[in-house]
């Protein structure tokens, strides 16, 4: 097996050649935050064209017209993204999700260097942050900087989304259990408190729970609640707060009991007022094995027989996760039996859903051995594709076209996170007890 065979070479690298590896990993992800930083947080989005009237207009109508219309307006951002964007007045903004990744981002490189300038800049990303809230009936959310087109229709941006909360209150968190500083746990506090008070939600025969991803609507992202239960479960657990834990519970238990009998999960459950069709992509089902394996550890201490239900759920869906959603070289596919767009959002998921499972203990040893062989493969063909001169990362790319956008949410934070995490994770195997110093230009 070539998989095998990759896993044997790198076993039997010497010290030296694991230490070299290291600091090329931890390289790029410095380069990457170099480029961020040198570059401002204010890029395009892969989404934010979308926002824009014309657009918008073509999903409202949807007739022959329109879809014409829509067409020939994505041709063009294909073709030339940059010209396109500016043609539709699209201007650079600050994504919030993207401050909330690199912060996360930040907060582990204080841990992989123990140098203090990280946690520094991290806080700023977090204030940052704390300053940029919209208003909200309860607790704090952050909207997108552009108008999008969701189940509830069009999103106006004093709209906060699920996903944007979880990735907040996950930094804030982060940043709260390597610093103890109770200003973080206060403000991942308030960003659950929207997820838990605020959100829609569903009350399923089962007796599982469901959220919506916007107030707007009743929509049942799997991921979403996945990754809703992560954060409530752990955070509710610290603080002994009930809500969170009941919500998270319910949560986690729609998690499990939407897994098809493959190991696999579709992207969302369908509504009656929408077409639906199944989608299962790599990123999304990352997503949902990530959130399961942070939450073995803690549903063990007080519920066994759950974290044995999660445990099943992540070794199916890991299985079903190698087999289908990675090509036989180690490249991330966009979806079930699509293999392009390959884009950074894919590449970084899949390397931080395979640390996250490589370090989960529950997980069959020889599941773990592929996982941590892929690891390998993954991060280096993302360097190989996906990696440019300048420390950036590319935002798609096909089989004939490369897209260049810089965009920070789409793919400089979540690679700059992932090979960040991928440094720590080669650093704790090494067992070092200090990062190697690698240089990087503030």
């Amino acid at each position: 097996m070539q998989t095998h065979a990759k896993t044997t070479e790198y076993l039997r690298d010497s010290h030296g050649s694991q230490i070299a590896r290291l600091e090329r990993i931890l390289a790029v992800g410095l380069g990457s935050v170099s480029f961020a930083e040198s570059h401002g947080f204010k890029t395009y989005d892969i989404g934010d064209a979308k926002g824009t009237p014309i657009v918008l207009w073509t999903f409202t109508r949807n007739s022959p017209l329109s879809r014409l219309v829509r067409l020939a307006i994505y041709g063009s951002l294909y073709l030339a993204p940059f010209a396109s964007r500016r043609l539709l007045g699209v201007r650079p903004e600050i994504y919030p999700l993207g401050v909330a990744m690199l912060s996360c981002a930040y907060t582990c490189l204080a841990e992989v260097t123990s140098e203090t300038v990280w946690k520094d800049r991290a806080r700023s990303l977090l204030e940052w942050l704390t300053q940029n809230t919209i208003p909200a009936p309860c607790g704090e959310t952050w909207g997108v900087p552009f108008r999008w087109f969701g189940y509830g229709g069009v999103m106006p941006v004093t709209i906060g989304a699920a996903h944007g909360n979880v990735w907040t209150a996950n930094a804030f968190y982060s940043y709260y259990q390597l610093t103890k500083d109770p200003w973080a746990l206060a403000h991942s506090i308030r960003a659950c408190e929207y997820l838990v008070y605020c959100l829609n939600s569903t009350q399923h025969p089962s007796g599982s729970q469901s959220v919506s991803y916007t107030v707007l609507d009743n929509s049942q992202c799997i991921n979403i609640n996945a990754e809703i239960a992560s954060v409530l479960i752990r955070l509710g657990r610290h603080i002994s707060h009930e809500d969170f834990i009941k919500l998270g519970n319910g949560t986690l238990h729609f998690t499990l009991e939407t897994q098809n009998p493959d190991g696999s999960w579709g992207y969302d459950m369908p509504l009656p007022d929408r077409p639906w069709a199944p989608n299962i992509d790599g990123f999304h089902t990352g997503m949902v094995l990530s959130a399961l394996a942070a939450l073995v550890p803690v549903v063990q201490t007080t519920d066994p027989e759950l974290a044995l239900q999660c445990s099943s759920a992540l070794n199916k869906g890991a299985r079903f996760y190698l087999d289908n959603l990675f090509t036989p070289d180690g490249q991330p596919m966009y979806a079930v039996k699509k293999r392009y767009p390959l884009d950074p959002y894919s590449c970084g998921q899949a390397m931080i859903t395979l640390i996250d499972l490589c370090d989960e203990n529950s997980i069959d040893k020889g599941i773990r051995g592929r996982m941590e062989s892929l690891l390998h493969q993954v991060a280096d063909q993302t360097i190989r594709l996906m990696l440019e001169p300048d420390g950036s990362f590319l935002t798609a790319r096909y089989p004939f076209r490369k897209i260049r956008l810089k965009s920070l949410r789409c793919a400089q934070a979540v690679l700059c996170l992932a090979f960040i995490r991928y440094s720590q994770f080669l650093l704790n195997r090494l067992n070092v007890g200090s990062s190697p110093k690698v240089a990087v230009k503030s």
